[in-house]
């Protein structure tokens, strides 16, 4: 395990299709102390439900641009 990363991950499904599906996990970091680790996880899948693609987008975000996201996305 990396140790840069606390134990702390929130993960959620935002959409699960039978083609498509969207994750977001959230990690706390050790160093710094404020800073989030962000993936938005994206899974392709075929009319067998075998994953025919995927792509991972990790993003490191301090307490204000997370908060600047929430609140873009509360207010869309």
């Amino acid at each position: 395990m990396n140790n840069i990363f606390k134990l702390n991950t929130r993960e959620a499904v935002i959409t699960n299709t039978p083609s498509f599906k969207m994750t977001v996990k959230i990690n706390d970091m050790l160093r710094p102390a404020d800073l989030k680790s962000v993936y938005f996880i994206r899974e392709e899948f075929n009319d067998k439900g075998e994953r025919i693609n995927d792509s991972t987008y990790e993003f490191f975000l301090n307490p204000e641009e997370m908060k600047a996201i929430a609140n873009l996305m509360y207010n869309v």
